[in-house]
């Protein structure tokens, strides 16, 4: 004869969870403040002394990249105005670096690292999908286009951020590798 299982009675006291909770939520408190701290100082050093003794394009994007990045790791956690100023801020970062990278090749991988970025902002924070998939298919079909021409050293950069970038456009776009398969699978069937 089978036995029902037998389920363990919750017996949590209700002031033990409200302290658990109040742990947890100064903990995450103390986290947001450490966070914030390190992510302004950064931003700090960013823009009073790396973009404006930036001489060269590579340096200044990736500047502008980190600047949007670190933007965005406040927009992640902020609220309210905060939240407001960190993605105004980490948009125009990362349009300004992309501005100044239009003029690297398309397989830079300093280039290609900002478009990543930037997209995965756009699709997280400001959850803007159609963007998101706009920007990352264009650079990628850019820099696909140009894959032949390139160094071996570029190539393993440039590779594994296209890689990276590929990734991303089935996730957002709910494309697998298996569905694209299976689509070119059944398109070549019965066209001769």
């Amino acid at each position: 004869q089978l036995q029902q299982p037998q389920t363990q009675q919750n017996t949590t006291n209700p002031k033990s969870n409200l302290k658990h909770i109040e742990m947890v939520k100064c903990y995450r408190e103390k986290v947001e403040k450490e966070l914030t701290f390190l992510c302004n100082e950064v931003l700090t050093i960013l823009r009073q002394y790396c973009l404006p003794n930036s001489n060269f394009k590579e340096s200044q994007v990736f500047y502008y990249k980190m600047e949007g990045d670190y933007d965005r790791y406040l927009a992640e956690f902020k609220t309210g105005k905060e939240k407001e100023t960190a993605i105004r801020e980490a948009t125009e970062a990362y349009i300004q670096g992309q501005h100044i990278a239009s003029e690297l090749p398309p397989m830079h991988p300093i280039r290609l690292g900002l478009i990543l970025n930037y997209s995965v902002f756009l699709f997280e924070v400001k959850e803007d999908t159609e963007s998101a998939i706009k920007l990352a298919k264009e650079s990628y079909d850019e820099a696909t286009g140009v894959i032949d021409n390139l160094n071996e050293d570029t190539y393993k950069d440039s590779g594994a951020i296209l890689h990276i970038l590929k990734d991303n456009l089935n996730l957002w776009t709910g494309n697998t590798s298996n569905n694209t398969e299976e689509q070119e699978t059944s398109e070549g069937e019965g066209q001769e």
